[in-house]
């Protein structure tokens, strides 16, 4: 009887990959490299970005973080939301930002739908920031034009399309941005 063990990779095996132009997420043990995003995903990242940076620096409510940031939540996952929020009270209870990843989940993980992944793929990174710590999870559709929020507090899922606003809720006090601003 033959057996073929699979060894787990680590946060310091993603950290030994060599620059290559490719991004790289570590999820449960597996190296997985992320595609570069094309232009429409950029662009309509920095849409939701820049606006959303702007109202946390002005309210002096956190520390808004670029794609590249990774989120070490344990040995064996490493992921890097496209854009995200943490919080002064969470600042405070870890410290000082690390030179390394993150060691802890974001307040706020925004995910913008690329052209290859499925609808399931969405949902459960979405269900894993949350199942992680991260409170509030904006997943930003390309395709169909509209943004889901995933609400950890009540486990609600809230779809905001065009004539609506999307809320911060009570993890960005004030914080809304109409669906059309993303998407012109």
């Amino acid at each position: 009887m033959n057996t073929t063990v699979t060894q787990r990779m680590t946060a310091a095996d993603l950290e030994r990959i060599p620059d290559d132009g490719f991004r790289y997420e570590l999820v449960n043990g597996e190296i997985k490299q992320m595609t570069p995003p094309g232009g429409e995903h950029g662009a309509k990242t920095m849409r939701f970005s820049v606006p959303f940076g702007s109202y946390i620096f002005a309210h002096e409510l956190g520390i808004v973080l670029a794609a590249e940031t990774g989120f070490k939540i344990d040995n064996h996952n490493v992921r890097a939301p496209d854009c995200a929020f943490i919080g002064n009270e969470r600042l405070r209870q870890y410290g000082d930002i690390p030179k390394g990843y993150i060691p802890f989940a974001p307040d706020v993980a925004v995910e913008v739908v690329s052209p290859g992944d499925t609808k399931k793929e969405v949902q459960e990174k979405a269900g894993w920031w949350i199942n992680v710590g991260t409170h509030l999870v904006w997943v930003i559709d390309l395709k169909r034009k509209f943004v889901l929020a995933y609400y950890a507090a009540d486990n609600s899922v809230t779809q905001y399309k065009a004539g609506e606003q999307i809320d911060g809720f009570d993890v960005v006090p004030g914080f809304t941005l109409p669906v059309e601003y993303i998407f012109s």
